[in-house]
This record gives C-alpha cells, structure tokens and sequence, in this order.
C-alpha cells in the first residue's frame, strides 16, 4: 500500500477512529488509542510503500491501555533520544574546541574545515539525528 506520511492521521467517525495514510482506504478501530498505535508504527516506518500483508500481521494491544503506554514509551524513547543527542552535541563542539586550541587553527581555518565537513558528510549539515525529523506522538489520556 503507498504510504503519504505527511498524510497519516487519525480522524474520529460515527462509530470510532480512522488512521488515514493518503491511500484510497483507512483503518478502522473502535477506540483511540489503538488508532494512534498503528499511526505511529506507520510513520516510524519511513517508506513510501509498505506492504499491506506487513501492516496486517503487526500486533497491536488488545486493550486500549495497552497502546497508551506503547505510545508513552515510544514518547519518553524520543524525548530521551533528543537529550542525548544533545549531550553529544555538545561533547563534539567541547572536543572541536579542544582540538581547534591544541594546533591553533584560526578562525578562517575553521570555517574552511567546517566548510569541507558540510559538503562531503554523509550527514546533511544541520541534521545531527533522525530524531528531530519525528513529529511528537500525542500522549493519549485516559
């Protein structure tokens, strides 16, 4: 099935929750939460397509309960991801800063080496994590 992921949702219906993924179908669930669940497993997936027999044997909680501390987990993961990634961030600027003092590069010397590391990382320049490219996950409140 082709996946939009800027066009997962979760909308409430008439009878309940549908997660919405810019296909010409939905999901349908009963409650919320387990909506927010599958919406999550689908945005974490990052393609494009994903095969609906994929989607189809994943497993969700049985009880709403459960996908709300899935969903919990998945957000304390993230904000924890977001803390490290900056302590590294800072680690590697502090070391720079060392390493800058120590054979006494000079400030046109640093922006020519910044400047090489922009254009030929295998990181986009600005992009230390794919953690910051996620949305936050709603919490789900009981």
């Amino acid at each position: 099935m082709s996946v939009d992921l800027k066009a997962i949702s979760v909308e409430s219906t008439l009878y309940g929750h549908e997660v919405q993924y810019g296909g010409p179908r939905t999901f349908q669930f009963e409650h919320r939460e387990h909506a927010e669940c599958l919406a999550a497993a689908l945005r974490l997936q990052r393609r494009k397509t994903v095969p609906l027999k994929q989607v189809l044997e994943w497993r969700l909680p049985l009880k709403p309960e459960g996908c709300r501390k899935l969903l919990d987990l998945l957000s304390d993961a993230r904000e924890e991801s977001r803390r490290l990634a900056a302590m590294i961030a800072s680690a590697e600027d502090e070391l720079n800063e060392i390493v800058h003092r120590l054979y006494e590069i000079t400030p046109a010397e640093r922006d020519a080496i910044e400047g090489f590391l922009d254009r030929y990382s295998s990181h986009p320049p600005g992009l230390d994590s794919d953690v910051e490219e996620e949305e936050d996950l709603p919490r789900v409140s009981g």
